[in-house]
């Protein structure tokens, strides 16, 4: 796997968290475009495959934050951290996004089964516990006062959605991801009004009602690319041998 947080010689723990789905692209991408360096393909799929094994729960949510012994590879205590999140047994919204996304981004560059199954398991979860508009709570668990939106797992949701809708041939996966851009759109508080940013509503993140981070908006862009046919280009996939 790669590590997430801590020094990179930390000989004692080594810390992961479900985001670091997003980074193996960059090595998916470069052993199909660079030299063919199967040795990146199989340590982005060594990683895919550990995180679905690992972090998803048997209801189909995700903890956010796993650690290891450097040297042995093995888990230093059950994976319930959840750092970014409400508490350690709840959902970080956003982190359930990542999860989504990461796992039908593994499945484009290997066409592996295992990571489609990883992938609907997830935004299942994510489409049953998100309110009827599908944009969730920073926190699946999250309750009064800090019951805030959450614009930023809403858009990166989206996006994958849409995506796992043509690798799953399954509509319904569509339909949740043109709700949630509806809903984003029209949604009183979830648009900015600042003119720094188009998305507003993550106030968890940054203590205001109308803060944005930067994967929000990007996230939202290419959700309305896909909705175009713009994005990804092509669905080829990696070569496993």
């Amino acid at each position: 796997m790669t590590r997430s947080w801590g020094a990179i010689d930390d000989d004692k723990s080594f810390e992961v968290i479900i985001d670091n789905l997003m980074n193996l692209e960059l090595m998916f991408w470069a052993s199909q475009h660079g030299a063919g360096n199967k040795t990146l393909m199989d340590m982005a799929t060594s990683h895919a495959k550990r995180t679905g094994e690992l972090w998803i729960r048997g209801d189909g949510s995700t903890a956010h934050l796993c650690v290891f012994d450097p040297k042995t590879g093995k888990l230093q205590k059950a994976c319930t951290g959840t750092p970014q999140g409400l508490s350690a047994n709840s959902t970080w919204a956003r982190g359930q996004g990542w999860a989504i996304y990461g796992f039908t981004l593994a499945h484009r560059y290997t066409g592996d089964a295992e990571f489609l199954k990883y992938a609907t398991t997830t935004a299942d979860y994510f489409i049953k516990a998100s309110p009827k508009d599908q944009v969730p709570l920073w926190d699946f668990k999250a309750v009064a006062p800090q019951d805030y939106k959450d614009t930023s797992s809403a858009a990166i949701a989206a996006s994958a959605l849409l995506e796992l809708a043509i690798a799953t041939k399954e509509s319904k996966y569509r339909d949740e991801a043109v709700k949630i851009i509806e809903s984003i759109a029209t949604e009183k508080g979830l648009t900015s009004i600042s003119g720094q940013a188009v998305l507003a509503a993550n106030q968890h993140d940054c203590k205001s009602a109308g803060c944005t981070l930067i994967e929000t908006d990007y996230y939202y862009y290419e959700a309305l690319r896909r909705m175009a046919g713009e994005f990804p280009p092509s669905h080829a996939r990696v070569k496993t041998h």
